[in-house]
């Protein structure tokens, strides 16, 4: 909220400068509350098992990097995805950098069926083709809204204090509303009902911008401004952020134990991966198309015929059933079990557990009970 109040106006008076010194302050933000230890967390110490000191106080778990050498090292690259993507996005072609987002997509998803379980290789796919089936036009959408009379004559000409600042606010209030509802009413539902229902009304939510779109807001007697807060700024919102409360109770419940920040940034690193492949998409789409998006006499005639197609086909035809991929339990369960997974357990530390669990079981024998008269009789003489 604190954001969007200054940020519209900022940019209608082309204050872009003030912009990135806000957002840099606001970066730097969480270094405080994190060096004064506001998270609680159990430190370690040199002493605890596996433990290395490495320069300037700085420990490392040897120990647990050495059982599970290859999970760390792969999740360690795949951090490197998404600036991979950014930096060929950003000094080659546009085809280069859907051909490499391909071929990262495939190596993500084949990494993930060598290292992993088959059941998180299920549920990381489920989340790559839910985030790609959801192509993203947030730019062309933003020069359509804000274009002025020259480049669009019978557009909405949303001015940056309204199309960022008005609805912005609303929609971050709608969010909080979002969150509450959310929890109330969707929380006990199963994580493949909840998903399934939150995909097919996310592809209802589109609609609002091409009617927008179409201008049919007009023949309803509805004004551009009333239209798109009901729609963009309310409608869309609330979709988007309830769509993403099951997917990050997807992230937090797919962490083994001892390893949680490690696989859960790397299942939140292949989402954002795949969001900003969507972003690449819908950028190459925009541009291989008639469509004229800046200048004078802008063209946005096929933009409500691949919103219909990208945005609300594409998650019926490949997010929907994707959702199938995802264990069907309920949203307070564990969604893994690893004590039946033993994915890179040590088999010493097994065979010691079931040694114990067979002294443990063992019955007691005939000379166990006569040691026992003995030392009875002791005591009564």
């Amino acid at each position: 909220i604190v954001t969007n109040s200054f940020v519209g106006p900022l940019t209608d008076g082309g204050h872009f400068h003030i912009i990135f010194c806000i957002a840099l302050g606001m970066l730097l933000t969480p270094f405080y509350p994190t060096l004064r230890g506001w998270l609680p967390e159990m430190k370690r110490r040199k002493s605890d098992p596996g433990m290395t000191k490495i320069c300037c106080g700085c420990l490392f778990d040897q120990g647990s990097f050495h059982k599970k050498r290859t999970p760390f090292i792969v999740i360690a690259l795949s951090g490197l995805a998404v600036p991979l993507l950014s930096a060929v996005t950003t000094y080659a072609s546009l085809r280069i950098g859907i051909a490499v987002s391909m071929i990262v997509f495939l190596i993500l998803a084949g990494v993930t069926y060598v290292v992993f379980p088959r059941v998180v290789f299920r549920i990381i796919v489920a989340i790559m083709l839910i985030k790609i089936s959801h192509i993203k036009f947030s730019g062309v959408l933003g020069y359509y809204y804000t274009a002025d009379a020259q480049c669009l004559p019978d557009g909405p000409h949303f001015s940056y204090t309204y199309y960022i600042t008005v609805a912005g606010v609303v929609g971050s209030i709608v969010n909080l509303i979002a969150v509450i509802l959310y929890q109330k009413y969707l929380s006990s539902l199963r994580l493949r009902s909840a998903l399934m229902c939150l995909i097919s009304a996310g592809a209802i939510a589109p609609i609002m911008d091409i009617i927008l779109i179409k201008r049919w807001n007009n023949i309803l007697g509805i004004s551009d401004k009333v239209f798109f807060i009901l729609g963009s700024a309310i409608f869309e919102h609330f979709v988007n952020i309830v769509v993403a409360l099951p997917m990050m109770v997807i992230f937090g419940k797919l962490a083994p134990p001892n390893m949680e920040s490690a696989v859960f940034s790397y299942a939140v690193g292949i989402a954002t991966f795949c969001y900003m492949m969507t972003q690449i998409w819908g950028s190459a789409i925009i541009k291989w198309s008639s469509m004229k998006t800046v200048g004078t006499n802008c063209n946005f005639d096929e933009l409500p015929v691949v919103i219909g197609v990208c945005q609300i086909l594409l998650p019926l035809i490949v997010g929907l059933p994707a959702t199938l991929l995802i264990p069907n339990r309920l949203q307070t369960e564990p969604l893994i079990d690893w004590t039946n997974e033993k994915w890179y357990e040590d088999e010493k530390d097994e065979h010691v557990t079931e040694s114990l669990t067979c002294v443990v079981e063992e019955p007691i024998g005939q000379d166990q009970f006569i040691e026992e008269d003995l030392a009875n009789e002791r005591m009564i003489t």
